[in-house]
């Protein structure tokens, strides 16, 4: 085989077949799991009143930004708070950066159905709509907000935008800790792409799920 044909083979299923497949199973899985979002909503409506979704400007593929769908997990005053919407108005990245704040897991402002929803990361099952929406795929490096592009080098945060951000990825189901050891295992990812890597990342999810484990 040569490296002409594997280069072929890899740009066919990064290129075509991926995002043919994420939106089918995309759509699959939101047929299958709209039951429980139709229940999760309907708590959420009952105790924490409207709005349903939680929605955050991420960077896609090539830089793009698009907005992530999420079940609401928080008030709606702080689910608003711009110091945690990631993005950068007005100001340097650098700045934006120094102002963003991500939610502590014990943050008295979650509420209690949204305790759950994080915990078993029913939260993020929305994401499904951004599959199918050709914004995520099932599996990529986690899609970061615009002001995190300063805790990268130029040149990975290039690289890491190559590919579709994922519901799970690599670093996922390995449970990178540090920010250095998430950012290897997204580079390795992104260097290493094929369908075969993409179905081990989605088995180690699914084990983990059933299992109960953090991913």
């Amino acid at each position: 085989m040569t490296n002409n044909g594997q280069v072929k083979r890899f740009d066919f299923y990064r290129g075509y077949l991926k995002g043919a497949l994420d939106r089918l199973v995309g759509a699959v899985f939101l047929l299958v799991f709209s039951p429980l979002m139709i229940l999760i909503a309907l708590l959420i409506v009952l105790f924490n009143g409207r709005p349903i979704f939680f929605l955050q400007t991420r960077v896609g593929r090539g830089g793009n930004l698009f907005s992530i769908y999420k079940f609401r997990t928080m008030t709606v005053e702080n689910s608003r708070n711009s110091s945690r919407s990631g993005e950068v108005v007005g100001e340097s990245l650098e700045a934006a950066r120094k102002r963003f704040k991500t939610t502590d897991p014990n943050d008295r402002r979650i509420t209690g159905v949204g305790k759950f929803l994080r915990k078993t990361h029913l939260d993020e099952l929305p994401q499904f709509i951004n599959v199918v929406n050709g914004d995520m795929s099932l599996v990529g490096p986690r899609p970061d907000v615009p002001v995190q592009e300063a805790d990268y080098r130029p040149r990975y945060w290039r690289e890491r935008c190559i590919v579709k951000p994922g519901i799970t990825g690599l670093a996922q189901v390995i449970s990178a800790r540090s920010t250095r050891h998430r950012l290897a295992m997204d580079i390795c990812y992104v260097r290493h792409l094929t369908c075969a890597l993409d179905l081990k990342v989605l088995l180690r999810t699914v084990m983990s799920v059933i299992r109960a484990r953090s991913f």
